[in-house]
């Protein structure tokens, strides 16, 4: 009995699964840390740039940020951030010679390959962070949404070493941790009337498989 009641911090785990994964990223978040740095550091150059996105017809509420090490989802928030000024960034290139950071190409195509991943972590991290409500009846439903990414994209990525190595270690970290059901976390999905036990038995073959989704249901 004692060990359906040993459930490890899910959130650290998302940190450690994406922590990772993003090292073929190494260079873009290095070139994004010092680009942010380089502009809010100089209200001149932050005006400069502004003209640049101006002149560009790019809207500039959006706004650059930094993110904190230890919370990945503040790394995911300074892609997409960053993102949106992507053609920015190479305009002002051309007006600053001293700005040096700006990202390659070639590491934006990555990062909108792996998007769709990173985007499904970011929302289980924002889910199992809630201090406001339950969050144990949500796994599943949580976990299975990142599986369905990670299996979507490691079909699609067999021309691409570099994106298929960084879906194969997503993979290893989550199989680790998550293979393994929890038998609290299925018992609080089926309590939730949102839910039942037939959701559990789908969440079951997406994890799974059909046939081990099965075995998984009856044990």
């Amino acid at each position: 009995m004692p060990q359906y009641f040993h459930v490890r911090c899910y959130s650290h785990i998302v940190n450690l699964i994406v922590n990772d994964g993003l090292a073929p990223l190494g260079p873009l978040l290095v070139n994004l840390r010092e680009t942010c740095k380089y502009f809010k550091k100089s209200p001149s150059r932050m005006h400069r740039f502004r003209e640049v996105c101006k002149q560009i017809a790019l809207p500039i509420g959006k706004g650059l940020c930094f993110d904190v090490p230890t919370r990945w989802s503040s790394t995911y928030k300074m892609l997409c951030a960053c993102e949106f000024y992507k053609d920015a960034f190479v305009q002002y290139a051309y007006v600053d010679a001293k700005y040096q950071w700006q990202p390659l190409l070639a590491d934006w195509l990555v990062f909108s390959k792996i998007h769709p991943i990173l985007k499904a972590l970011a929302e289980v991290t924002t889910v199992f962070s809630g201090s406001t409500y339950p969050t144990a009846n949500v796994f599943y439903p949580s976990i299975v949404n990142v599986k369905r990414a990670l299996l979507a994209a490691s079909k699609s990525t067999n021309r691409d070493k570099v994106l298929k190595n960084m879906v194969e270690a997503i993979l290893e970290k989550f199989d680790k941790y998550w293979k393994e059901k929890n038998k609290l976390m299925i018992i609080a999905t089926t309590l939730d009337p949102r839910f039942k036990m037939r959701y559990v038995s789908w969440c079951f073959v997406q994890m799974y498989g059909e046939e081990a989704g099965q075995v998984e249901e009856r044990s």
